[in-house]
């Protein structure tokens, strides 16, 4: 057997981390990593000094940010820490005040594309919000359909349509089009 397997199985049975034995060794921590392989021995993780600290926040509910933030350390090393640790991620977190806009919006009757213009975030973002708050998805054409195809049957502009339901005229435009009463052409860029 090779010397300096040897001393690494002698090192790794104390618990000694492995970059500690390759220290002590004198060699690279990937020398110690080949022996421990051949060896067939799991490698000793060093313990962190934040584990048992990650550990009593987690058994508190407090999500990955919160602990991050709490214990002012980058959210990737208590994520990395609590994978280490064999620990489920907390997802559950209190809304932000942009998942309650959107709440309240979505409650209020406006659509997807009327959130995201009004809160000036991205169409997608309103749409995976909504998902999450487990809110059915909802567009100008089921809200405003009826209305649009009947004013608009009965001779209405865009704009007239638009002041009558009080909504923005692109709107409108956008439902005509779904509808298939409006066709998009590049002159009404």
């Amino acid at each position: 057997m090779n010397p300096n397997r040897a001393r690494v199985f002698a090192l790794h049975q104390t618990g000694t981390p492995t970059r500690a034995i390759a220290v002590a060794l004198g060699i690279t921590h990937q020398a110690v990593s080949r022996h421990m392989n051949i060896l067939g021995l799991a490698p000793n993780v060093a313990p962190s000094p934040f584990q048992e600290e990650v550990r009593a926040l987690h058994a508190l509910g407090r999500t990955t940010a919160a602990m991050a933030a709490e214990l002012d350390l980058p959210y990737d090393r208590v994520f990395y820490l609590l994978r280490r640790m064999g620990l489920p991620i907390n997802r559950d977190h209190a809304p932000s005040a942009l998942h309650r806009a959107v709440w309240d919006g979505h409650r209020a009757g406006k659509t997807t594309a009327e959130l995201a213009r009004e809160l000036a975030i991205g169409f997608l973002q309103v749409e995976r919000m909504v998902r999450e708050l487990g809110l059915p998805k909802r567009g100008a054409t089921q809200l405003y359909g009826v209305h649009v195809r009947r004013l608009h049957g009965a001779g209405a502009c865009p704009a007239a349509i638009a002041s009558k339901l009080g909504i923005p005229t692109e709107t409108v435009t956008d439902v005509l089009i779904a509808l298939g009463l409006k066709r998009f052409s590049r002159t009404s860029l």
